[in-house]
Protein backbone atom coordinates (compact mmCIF):
# COMPACT_ATOMS: atom_id res chain seq x y z
CA UNK A 1 0.00 0.00 0.00
CA UNK A 2 1.69 3.56 -1.03
CA UNK A 3 1.76 6.22 1.67
CA UNK A 4 -0.74 8.80 1.63
CA UNK A 5 -2.61 6.18 -0.58
CA UNK A 6 -5.02 8.87 -2.64
CA UNK A 7 -6.35 6.88 -5.62
CA UNK A 8 -9.76 7.81 -7.32
CA UNK A 9 -11.41 5.10 -4.82
CA UNK A 10 -9.88 6.97 -2.15
CA UNK A 11 -11.18 10.50 -2.54
CA UNK A 12 -14.83 8.85 -3.40
CA UNK A 13 -14.58 7.00 -0.04
CA UNK A 14 -13.52 10.31 1.89
CA UNK A 15 -17.44 11.12 1.45
CA UNK A 16 -18.51 7.42 2.54
CA UNK A 17 -18.52 4.52 0.45
CA UNK A 18 -17.93 1.17 0.68
CA UNK A 19 -16.40 -0.75 -2.13
CA UNK A 20 -15.86 -3.99 -4.08
CA UNK A 21 -12.26 -4.51 -4.24
CA UNK A 22 -10.03 -2.73 -6.45
CA UNK A 23 -6.57 -3.62 -8.25
CA UNK A 24 -4.26 -0.58 -8.39
CA UNK A 25 -3.05 -0.42 -11.75
CA UNK A 26 0.69 -0.87 -12.32
CA UNK A 27 1.18 -2.69 -9.33
CA UNK A 28 -1.31 -5.42 -9.03
CA UNK A 29 -1.96 -4.31 -5.16
CA UNK A 30 -5.67 -5.20 -3.87
CA UNK A 31 -7.33 -3.13 -1.85
CA UNK A 32 -11.03 -3.74 0.17
CA UNK A 33 -12.45 -0.38 0.90
CA UNK A 34 -14.61 -0.59 4.05
CA UNK A 35 -15.61 3.41 4.97
CA UNK A 36 -13.48 4.67 6.29
CA UNK A 37 -10.81 1.65 6.13
CA UNK A 38 -8.87 0.56 3.28
CA UNK A 39 -7.77 -2.78 3.48
CA UNK A 40 -4.91 -5.11 1.70
CA UNK A 41 -7.29 -7.73 0.24
CA UNK A 42 -5.00 -10.26 1.17
CA UNK A 43 -4.86 -11.81 4.40
CA UNK A 44 -1.25 -12.40 6.48
CA UNK A 45 -0.95 -16.04 7.89
CA UNK A 46 -4.44 -16.21 7.12
CA UNK A 47 -5.60 -13.59 10.07
CA UNK A 48 -4.79 -10.05 9.92
CA UNK A 49 -5.13 -7.91 7.17
CA UNK A 50 -2.91 -4.84 6.25
CA UNK A 51 -4.95 -1.51 6.34
CA UNK A 52 -4.82 2.12 7.14
CA UNK A 53 -7.55 4.80 7.65
CA UNK A 54 -8.19 7.78 5.36
CA UNK A 55 -6.47 10.53 7.14
CA UNK A 56 -9.44 12.37 9.27
CA UNK A 57 -9.95 14.79 12.40
CA UNK A 58 -12.97 12.92 13.61
CA UNK A 59 -14.24 9.35 13.19
CA UNK A 60 -16.76 7.03 14.53
CA UNK A 61 -15.81 3.87 16.69
CA UNK A 62 -17.83 1.18 18.48
CA UNK A 63 -15.86 0.46 22.05
CA UNK A 64 -15.00 -3.49 22.64
CA UNK A 65 -14.37 -4.30 26.24
CA UNK A 66 -12.17 -6.37 27.87
CA UNK A 67 -12.36 -10.28 28.11
CA UNK A 68 -13.98 -9.97 31.71
CA UNK A 69 -16.31 -7.27 30.15
CA UNK A 70 -17.21 -9.49 27.37
CA UNK A 71 -17.74 -12.77 29.44
CA UNK A 72 -19.53 -10.83 31.98
CA UNK A 73 -22.20 -9.57 29.27
CA UNK A 74 -22.38 -13.06 27.20
CA UNK A 75 -21.80 -10.54 24.14
CA UNK A 76 -20.77 -12.89 21.54
CA UNK A 77 -20.28 -10.58 18.74
CA UNK A 78 -19.95 -7.55 17.84
CA UNK A 79 -22.10 -5.66 15.19
CA UNK A 80 -21.80 -2.87 12.37
CA UNK A 81 -18.22 -2.24 12.06
CA UNK A 82 -15.41 -2.94 9.95
CA UNK A 83 -12.96 -5.20 12.41
CA UNK A 84 -10.91 -4.40 15.30
CA UNK A 85 -8.25 -1.52 14.82
CA UNK A 86 -6.44 -0.74 17.85
CA UNK A 87 -6.02 -2.71 21.44
CA UNK A 88 -5.80 -0.33 23.99
CA UNK A 89 -2.63 -0.43 26.46
CA UNK A 90 -4.58 -2.47 29.66
CA UNK A 91 -7.02 0.06 30.23
CA UNK A 92 -10.88 -0.44 28.53
CA UNK A 93 -13.21 2.57 28.33
CA UNK A 94 -16.42 0.31 28.78
CA UNK A 95 -15.86 -0.02 32.59
CA UNK A 96 -13.40 2.92 33.32
CA UNK A 97 -10.22 -0.08 34.26
CA UNK A 98 -7.05 1.18 33.59
CA UNK A 99 -3.56 -0.50 34.72
CA UNK A 100 -1.11 1.03 37.26
CA UNK A 101 1.22 0.45 34.67
CA UNK A 102 -1.00 2.65 32.14
CA UNK A 103 -1.97 5.41 34.61
CA UNK A 104 1.80 5.95 35.45
CA UNK A 105 2.81 6.05 31.34
CA UNK A 106 -0.13 8.45 31.08
CA UNK A 107 1.08 10.91 34.10
CA UNK A 108 4.39 11.12 32.38
CA UNK A 109 3.22 11.96 28.85
CA UNK A 110 4.41 15.69 28.22
CA UNK A 111 2.03 18.34 27.90
CA UNK A 112 2.35 18.43 24.30
CA UNK A 113 1.59 14.62 23.49
CA UNK A 114 -0.83 13.28 21.92
CA UNK A 115 -4.38 11.38 23.74
CA UNK A 116 -7.44 9.89 22.16
CA UNK A 117 -10.08 11.90 23.51
CA UNK A 118 -13.69 9.63 23.01
CA UNK A 119 -16.95 11.26 22.87
CA UNK A 120 -19.50 8.72 23.52
CA UNK A 121 -23.27 9.76 21.84
CA UNK A 122 -24.98 9.18 25.21
CA UNK A 123 -23.76 8.40 28.97
CA UNK A 124 -22.14 5.10 28.68
CA UNK A 125 -22.47 4.61 25.64
CA UNK A 126 -20.17 2.14 23.18
CA UNK A 127 -20.62 4.07 20.24
CA UNK A 128 -19.44 7.24 19.72
CA UNK A 129 -16.43 9.55 18.12
CA UNK A 130 -12.47 10.01 18.83
CA UNK A 131 -10.53 12.50 18.27
CA UNK A 132 -7.01 13.52 19.48
CA UNK A 133 -6.05 16.40 21.41
CA UNK A 134 -2.79 17.22 23.17
CA UNK A 135 -2.53 16.55 26.65
CA UNK A 136 -2.37 20.00 27.96
CA UNK A 137 -5.67 20.15 26.64
CA UNK A 138 -7.46 17.60 28.37
CA UNK A 139 -11.12 18.82 30.19
CA UNK A 140 -11.37 19.03 33.97
CA UNK A 141 -13.80 16.39 33.52
CA UNK A 142 -11.96 13.84 31.74
CA UNK A 143 -10.69 11.02 32.60
CA UNK A 144 -8.19 8.00 31.51
CA UNK A 145 -10.45 4.48 30.87
CA UNK A 146 -13.49 6.65 30.31
CA UNK A 147 -13.09 9.52 27.93
CA UNK A 148 -9.29 9.79 27.35
CA UNK A 149 -7.02 6.66 26.03
CA UNK A 150 -3.34 6.42 26.33
CA UNK A 151 -1.08 6.02 23.41
CA UNK A 152 2.33 5.79 23.41
CA UNK A 153 4.40 8.76 21.67
CA UNK A 154 7.20 9.13 19.30
CA UNK A 155 8.04 12.15 17.32
CA UNK A 156 9.14 11.44 13.83
CA UNK A 157 12.51 13.42 14.44
CA UNK A 158 12.60 11.35 17.88
CA UNK A 159 13.68 8.19 16.21
CA UNK A 160 16.81 6.95 14.86
CA UNK A 161 17.26 7.06 11.17
CA UNK A 162 18.60 8.80 8.44
CA UNK A 163 18.90 9.16 4.76
CA UNK A 164 22.04 8.08 2.60
CA UNK A 165 21.76 9.18 -0.54
CA UNK A 166 18.11 7.51 -1.61
CA UNK A 167 18.33 5.46 0.89
CA UNK A 168 16.55 5.38 4.66
CA UNK A 169 18.31 3.50 7.01
CA UNK A 170 17.12 3.06 10.62
CA UNK A 171 18.10 1.59 14.03
CA UNK A 172 17.07 -1.65 15.38
CA UNK A 173 17.89 -3.47 18.81
CA UNK A 174 16.54 -7.03 20.08
CA UNK A 175 13.09 -6.12 21.25
CA UNK A 176 12.48 -6.03 25.10
CA UNK A 177 10.06 -8.39 25.46
CA UNK A 178 10.68 -10.74 22.72
CA UNK A 179 14.58 -10.51 21.72
CA UNK A 180 14.34 -12.44 18.86
CA UNK A 181 13.20 -10.01 16.82
CA UNK A 182 14.31 -6.56 16.84
CA UNK A 183 12.92 -2.70 17.34
CA UNK A 184 13.09 0.46 15.81
CA UNK A 185 14.80 2.71 18.40
CA UNK A 186 14.48 6.38 19.18
CA UNK A 187 17.39 9.23 19.57
CA UNK A 188 19.64 9.01 22.31
CA UNK A 189 18.64 11.68 24.94
CA UNK A 190 15.37 12.29 22.46
CA UNK A 191 13.40 12.38 25.76
CA UNK A 192 11.23 9.64 24.26
CA UNK A 193 11.34 5.89 25.19
CA UNK A 194 14.03 4.03 23.47
CA UNK A 195 12.41 1.08 21.83
CA UNK A 196 9.42 1.34 19.65
CA UNK A 197 7.44 -1.82 20.25
CA UNK A 198 7.03 -2.78 16.29
CA UNK A 199 8.50 -6.63 15.84
CA UNK A 200 10.70 -7.38 12.89
CA UNK A 201 12.67 -10.20 11.70
CA UNK A 202 15.59 -8.22 10.77
CA UNK A 203 18.93 -8.80 12.49
CA UNK A 204 20.01 -5.54 15.12
CA UNK A 205 22.27 -2.45 13.98
CA UNK A 206 21.47 -0.28 11.16
CA UNK A 207 19.55 -1.75 8.31
CA UNK A 208 17.84 0.12 5.05
CA UNK A 209 14.36 0.79 5.64
CA UNK A 210 13.56 -0.81 2.24
CA UNK A 211 13.95 -4.45 4.30
CA UNK A 212 11.56 -3.81 6.80
CA UNK A 213 8.89 -4.57 4.37
CA UNK A 214 7.44 -7.91 6.09
CA UNK A 215 4.11 -7.95 7.58
CA UNK A 216 3.03 -11.00 10.00
CA UNK A 217 3.24 -12.54 13.49
CA UNK A 218 6.71 -11.16 13.93
CA UNK A 219 6.57 -8.20 11.79
CA UNK A 220 5.24 -4.58 11.66
CA UNK A 221 2.04 -3.75 13.76
CA UNK A 222 -0.34 -1.22 14.47
CA UNK A 223 -0.04 2.46 14.77
CA UNK A 224 -1.63 5.83 14.59
CA UNK A 225 0.47 8.61 13.09
CA UNK A 226 -0.94 11.86 14.60
CA UNK A 227 0.14 15.47 13.38
CA UNK A 228 -0.99 18.88 13.99
CA UNK A 229 -1.43 21.56 10.91
CA UNK A 230 -2.21 25.66 10.88
CA UNK A 231 -6.26 25.91 9.97
CA UNK A 232 -8.00 29.15 9.53
CA UNK A 233 -9.37 28.15 13.68
CA UNK A 234 -6.17 27.79 14.93
CA UNK A 235 -4.53 24.32 15.58
CA UNK A 236 -5.92 21.17 13.93
CA UNK A 237 -5.20 17.60 14.68
CA UNK A 238 -5.44 14.92 12.34
CA UNK A 239 -4.52 11.22 12.64
CA UNK A 240 -4.34 7.84 10.53
CA UNK A 241 -4.16 4.57 11.59
CA UNK A 242 -1.93 2.14 10.03
CA UNK A 243 -1.42 -1.94 10.55
CA UNK A 244 1.49 -2.76 8.82
CA UNK A 245 5.03 -2.81 7.89
CA UNK A 246 7.84 -0.23 10.02
CA UNK A 247 8.75 0.66 6.10
CA UNK A 248 5.14 1.84 5.06
CA UNK A 249 4.89 3.28 8.70
CA UNK A 250 7.57 5.22 8.22
CA UNK A 251 7.14 6.39 3.93
CA UNK A 252 3.67 7.70 5.23
CA UNK A 253 5.23 9.57 8.25
CA UNK A 254 7.95 11.05 5.93
CA UNK A 255 5.53 11.69 3.42
CA UNK A 256 3.11 13.78 6.26
CA UNK A 257 6.16 15.69 7.46
CA UNK A 258 7.04 16.91 3.44
CA UNK A 259 3.75 17.15 2.34
CA UNK A 260 2.48 19.28 5.85
CA UNK A 261 5.34 20.85 6.80
CA UNK A 262 5.33 19.29 10.34
CA UNK A 263 6.59 16.67 12.98
CA UNK A 264 4.18 14.02 13.05
CA UNK A 265 3.77 11.41 15.52
CA UNK A 266 3.89 7.70 15.72
CA UNK A 267 1.41 6.62 18.35
CA UNK A 268 0.84 3.23 19.67
CA UNK A 269 -1.41 1.92 22.42
CA UNK A 270 -0.45 -1.43 23.19
CA UNK A 271 1.92 -4.05 20.85
CA UNK A 272 3.62 -7.44 20.71
CA UNK A 273 0.56 -9.98 20.32
CA UNK A 274 -1.78 -7.56 20.65
CA UNK A 275 -0.93 -6.05 16.85
CA UNK A 276 -2.58 -8.35 15.29
CA UNK A 277 -5.98 -7.45 14.46
CA UNK A 278 -9.75 -8.96 13.56
CA UNK A 279 -11.47 -7.78 10.09
CA UNK A 280 -15.32 -8.15 10.11
CA UNK A 281 -17.20 -10.72 8.00
CA UNK A 282 -19.13 -9.64 5.21
CA UNK A 283 -21.74 -8.77 7.70
CA UNK A 284 -19.41 -6.53 9.27
CA UNK A 285 -19.68 -8.31 12.65
CA UNK A 286 -17.18 -9.94 15.03
CA UNK A 287 -17.01 -12.69 17.32
CA UNK A 288 -15.78 -12.79 20.51
CA UNK A 289 -14.40 -16.31 19.97
CA UNK A 290 -11.82 -14.45 17.34
CA UNK A 291 -11.11 -11.44 19.35
CA UNK A 292 -10.36 -14.64 22.78
CA UNK A 293 -8.11 -16.14 20.61
CA UNK A 294 -5.46 -13.59 19.48
CA UNK A 295 -6.04 -11.51 22.92
CA UNK A 296 -5.97 -14.44 25.91
CA UNK A 297 -3.66 -12.54 28.01
CA UNK A 298 -5.76 -11.96 31.12
CA UNK A 299 -9.40 -10.96 32.21
CA UNK A 300 -8.51 -6.95 32.31
CA UNK A 301 -6.77 -7.14 28.62
CA UNK A 302 -7.66 -6.88 25.13
CA UNK A 303 -10.80 -4.18 25.01
CA UNK A 304 -10.33 -1.84 21.89
CA UNK A 305 -12.52 -0.32 19.41
CA UNK A 306 -13.35 -0.84 15.88
CA UNK A 307 -14.42 1.80 13.47
CA UNK A 308 -17.86 1.81 12.48
CA UNK A 309 -19.24 1.35 9.28
CA UNK A 310 -21.74 3.91 7.40
CA UNK A 311 -25.37 1.74 7.27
Amino acid sequence: MKPLFLSSLLILCLFGCNSKPVREAGSGNCYDTIYPVIYNCKATDNVDYAFRTIPAKELRVQIIPNLEARAASGAKEFGGISGIHQFLLDHDLTTGFVHPYTANMFNKLKPDGFVLKYTPDSAGAKHGSIRFIRKNDVAPDDTLGKTLAYFRNWKLSQLAWRKEGKQIKVSLEPCNYYPMCSCPQAKPNSGAAEEVPIWHGAKPGEAPLDELNGFGRKDGGTVVIVWAVNGAAGEEIWFQDINSSWKEIMETAIAIADKYKTDPSICISDSGPFTRKIKADKEHKIYTKDIDAIAPHGDRFGAGYGYITPQ
